[in-house]
């Protein structure tokens, strides 16, 4: 069965408890909405994609500690000076924030002037990545260099060119994940690309297993990302003006 919560935070709790009642032999979650007390209270195998539940229930990510100062890197590498990352609601416990976090703090130690722009989560339609990234253009539309998802990147240089901002002479992007969106960009997007297939089986394996009644010797299991570089994060020319 899958289970589609998109849009509606309750369809969560709805399809957990159909879930118990088709009496399912195990659970793979990739949600970020529910308290982790209600995973705690299923009385079944549950493998986690990207999201932290308790000692009991292993996780599958990837070393968002090193995407994260990969990207940093790129935009320094650039020439940014003043940069925005956009990111999900920290409260919930996933290792993605660890990305967010490295990626402030490497910005923090060059001197280099990092917002935040958080959203929350279940938040997947286009429309609503417009909205945002229209938000963006609005209130930081000035910046040199921005750490997205890949569809946010998509719609930000559509609204930051509406701007009459030149992409990417005028700011520079990295994407975070590697799907389909960050290869239909031009000039092409530099993405920090997550390993989607692998990441998939790893958490299909893990759930046979724990199905199976095997040993669970890891509590989570990281794979690495890798760097897909276009044309994004080209380096702005030596001696340009201040940023305004």
């Amino acid at each position: 069965m899958i289970c589609n919560t998109w849009r509606e935070q309750n369809y969560e709790t709805y399809y957990l408890e159909l879930l118990k009642k088709q009496r399912v032999d195990g659970i793979i979650t990739g949600v970020h909405t529910l308290d982790i007390e209600q995973y705690k209270e299923m009385d079944r195998p549950i493998v986690a994609l990207d999201r932290q539940l308790g000692d009991q229930i292993p996780y599958v990510a990837v070393n968002h500690e090193k995407g994260g100062r990969m990207a940093a890197e790129l935009l320094i590498k650039a020439g940014c000076r003043s940069v925005l990352q956009y990111t999900g609601y920290r409260k919930v416990s996933t290792p993605s924030n660890k990305r967010h976090e490295v990626f402030e703090q490497i910005m923090k130690e060059h001197n280099i002037v990092c917002h935040n722009f958080v959203t929350k989560w279940n938040k997947f339609q286009y429309s609503e990545y417009a909205d945002a990234a229209q938000k963006i253009a609005d209130e930081y539309g000035d910046l040199d260099g921005y750490f997205t998802t890949d569809v946010m990147a998509a719609a930000l240089i559509k609204a930051l060119q509406e701007k009459g901002r030149k992409y990417p002479e005028d700011f520079k992007i990295v994407s975070y994940d590697g799907t389909y969106l960050s290869r239909v960009t031009y000039p092409a997007l530099t993405t920090i690309c997550q390993p989607i297939d692998r990441l998939a089986e790893a958490c299909v394996d893990l759930l046979i297993d724990r199905i199976q009644g095997k040993p669970i010797t890891q509590k989570s299991i990281q794979l690495e990302v890798t760097l897909r570089e276009g044309d994004s994060t080209r380096p702005f020319p030596a001696g340009r003006g201040k940023l305004i």
